[in-house]
């Protein structure tokens, strides 16, 4: 009987790592107030934190791409569907390089409209440092094929409501105009390139010309040289000679046209080499060239016309107030306390059992 016994004893399994889930309850409840002060003290940080920090309000703008830049059409600036695009995408790209430029910044701070209000969020500052931290505090939101959006959205935090709409339009503004000096500036160069191109053009043709007259020149005397080698012609001036001498019958008569002839050399030279000063009106294609750069060098290139971004996008609401989040700092302030105080109730409760084994 007594080995039916120990068998039946040496069959029954060890639960010596097992946790009595009742038991470990109680030792929880019985540091209690541990938690509760872990709870307490870490939430009570949280509140301080997030009733103590300073609020920040937020401020956008949309920028949405204009449809007509209001460049003039001429032949330097083509007026295809094709041109149009291009231009719009050239413009958008120049507002998202200038929204994130340090000059965008350096020109926001030097605004005199603006340095009071720099000066009160960052005293004791350089303007470049200025300049710095202000970008830090921007964020510009490209458009997204996948959101099916078309706009560019900056957005700036600060931390009063009125003074982050007035920062916001001012950082917007400086990119704007920044990149519509950018455009101008280019198109300046490409319409000077485009008059150099016509001047160029007019030079060669006007060169041109005047080696053409300078060569017919040249021709018509060797073709005069030739007349005044005639030497029997030359002598033929004595018309008694001529009635008497048998052999110069004929010269009397050549005698009138050859002088005609020289006469209609003479002058043909005599009108070439005025035309030498007025190539111009020789030259086939000038007229057109010259109002081609005529047309060029009237191009109205001038900031009030040009129209980088479409409607008014200035903002003109209050900043939106985005921090500090209350409800999550108090929320996650509890969690920690909590997770604090059950991770300490667990080392108390194996302290005591080690003390207790002892």
């Amino acid at each position: 009987m007594m080995d039916k016994e120990q068998g039946c004893q040496d069959q029954q399994p060890e639960y010596s790592n097992e946790i009595d889930i009742l038991r470990f309850c109680m030792d929880l409840w019985e540091r209690r107030f541990l938690i509760m002060i872990c709870i307490l003290l870490v939430t009570s940080s949280g509140l301080s934190y997030a009733f103590l920090s300073a609020e920040t309000f937020k401020a956008e703008v949309r920028l949405y791409p204009s449809r007509d830049i209001g460049l003039p059409k001429t032949s330097f600036l083509s007026n295809t569907s094709k041109y149009e695009e291009d231009i719009s995408e050239y413009v958008f790209r120049l507002v998202q390089q200038y929204l994130t430029s340090q000059t965008t910044f350096i020109k926001v701070v030097n605004n005199s409209d603006i340095a009071t209000i720099l000066d009160k969020g960052f005293p004791n500052l350089t303007n470049a440092e200025k300049a710095q931290e202000l970008s830090k505090r921007t964020k510009v939101i490209l458009p997204s094929l996948k959101k099916k959006t078309e706009f560019i959205t900056a957005e700036l935090e600060w931390s009063d409501p009125v003074d982050v709409t007035k920062l916001t339009n001012a950082w917007v503004s400086s990119a704007v105009a920044e990149a519509k000096s950018e455009l101008i500036k280019s198109s300046l160069s490409r319409l000077n390139r485009e008059i150099k191109g016509i001047d160029q053009l007019i030079a060669l043709k006007q060169e041109h010309a005047k080696n053409q007259i300078n060569k017919e020149i040249f021709r018509l005397k060797e073709a005069k040289a030739v007349f005044n080698q005639i030497d029997v012609l030359k002598t033929a001036g004595n018309d008694d000679l001529l009635s008497v001498t048998p052999e110069y019958a004929n010269i009397k008569s050549l005698r009138a046209l050859y002088l005609v002839g020289g006469d209609a050399l003479d002058a043909e030279i005599r009108a070439l080499e005025s035309r030498k000063d007025r190539a111009d009106y020789y030259v086939p294609g000038l007229l057109g060239l010259e109002e081609q750069k005529a047309e060029l060098m009237s191009v109205p290139l001038n900031e009030s016309f040009i129209n980088l971004v479409s409607g008014n996008w200035l903002s003109t609401e209050l900043g939106v107030r985005v921090g500090p989040n209350h409800k999550l700092i108090v929320g996650v302030s509890l969690l920690l306390g909590l997770m604090l105080g059950f991770v300490l109730a667990l080392i108390k409760i194996d302290f005591d059992s080690r003390a207790l084994a002892k």
